[in-house]
């Protein structure tokens, strides 16, 4: 099969959801025998070839600005790629994962080369076909770039509804779940969740509801702890843990959180920031809960159910319910009432056991493992690979 270069904006130590599955993809393909490597955005910092992180190969190009609005470092990035691909001909499939919007003018020029170009579609309303096809003034050139992928992966049914709803069919766009790994997320016996719990500094046995995330606006945490004062009228000994950024006092929506939870004389609540070992806050904590507002997916959820998981989430259109399809681990709120919300977390709690919680998560690996969802992949690959 032809070598891949995936191509992600943002790549470690710089996380996101985005570039985190890209890693965890690429490596996945690597163990199964795919030659991948990458392409980042690299900001102000200079121009690094065949970097290595965590066992795969990345190059990362200099754009010159840490601004992660600005077009003009998006056109710089294009154009290095462009460079970096025409000495590149033994990479013959070039996978995106996420992209601004002038990438896209890098297709044309990309099958011109004679290689195969993939877009990997990733959030709603911001990397789909419908959001660049409303874009006022470069619309028509990003529909003409979009126009030259060979295939666009939608990761949810509402990201491929709005490929259909901009044109494209289902000879160009495939649905394919983001996976989680299996290696790091399983459900931890009592042993190793006390010692999880020991070394994260977790109440040892409160009952630890867990959120993940960054601390913004779209993330919904403004629901959730309104969601968790019922909670812990109910359990007064829960705790609460959210993982993720930007829990920083220049961030007014987290100062607003911390206000409301002092307000309301909410305890137990844990910001732990940025986290690289999610996997150990999952398997040392009891319940989960999500609360977004906007998503491409939502890994975290699968996540979290692996791990065993009860997990409580309000409805995002064309996005849970392809996740949440298992009422013995998984349950959804459809009112985006936080009350209501509450009332179906403890619920679930009250009625989820131990053998049930364990053949749920049995049906969930084999849907979402990331080893089988590689294994689509390269079978979209290696039909790439085929065509002339």
């Amino acid at each position: 099969m032809n070598k891949i270069l995936m191509v992600s904006m943002f790549f470690p130590p710089t996380f996101g959801g985005a570039s985190v599955q890209s890693l965890r993809l690429a490596k996945e393909l690597i163990k199964q025998g795919c030659q991948v490597e990458f392409v980042s955005d690299n900001a102000t910092q200079a121009t690094i070839y065949n970097d290595q992180y965590d066992g795969v190969v990345v190059t990362r190009l200099k754009t010159y600005s840490e601004n992660l609005h600005s077009k003009l470092r998006e056109l710089i990035f294009s154009l290095k790629l462009i460079k970096f691909l025409l000495f590149r001909p033994d990479l013959k499939i070039v996978h995106f994962h996420a992209i601004r919007g002038l990438e896209l003018l890098t297709f044309p020029i990309i099958r011109l080369m004679g290689k195969k170009v993939i877009l990997k579609l990733t959030l709603v309303g911001v990397d789909d076909p419908m959001a660049f096809k409303s874009r006022k003034l470069l619309a028509p050139l990003f529909m003409w770039g979009l126009r030259s992928a060979n295939h666009m992966i939608a990761i949810s049914d509402e990201l491929q509804q709005r490929a259909y709803q901009a044109g494209f069919n289902d000879q160009v766009v495939k649905k394919i779940f983001n996976g989680f790994d299996e290696e790091n997320f399983f459900i931890a016996d009592a042993t190793l969740k006390n010692s999880l719990r020991k070394k994260l500094n977790i109440p040892e046995t409160a009952p630890v509801f867990l959120s993940v995330g960054k601390v913004e606006h779209r993330k919904g945490y403004d629901l959730l702890l309104q969601a968790f004062v019922d909670i812990q009228k109910a359990k007064p000994d829960a705790a609460l843990v959210i993982v993720g950024p930007d829990n920083v006092e220049t961030n007014n929506y987290y100062t607003n959180l911390l206000a409301f939870i002092n307000e309301h004389q909410l305890r137990n609540i844990f910001f732990v920031g940025r986290q690289y070992n999610v996997h150990e806050y999952t398997k040392a904590s009891d319940y989960f809960l999500f609360c977004s507002r906007q998503e491409g997916f939502g890994t975290v959820m699968i996540e979290a159910m692996a791990c065993g998981l009860p997990t409580t989430a309000m409805n995002i259109q064309g996005v849970t319910e392809d996740i949440i399809t298992d009422q013995r681990i998984g349950t959804i709120n459809y009112s985006h009432n936080p009350a209501e919300f509450a009332q179906q977390a403890l619920s679930l709690i009250t009625k989820a056991s131990e053998n049930e919680v364990s053949s749920a998560v049995k049906a969930l690996c084999e849907k979402f493992s990331i080893s089988n969802i590689a294994k689509s992949y390269i079978h979209l690959y290696r039909q790439l690979s085929n065509e002339k």
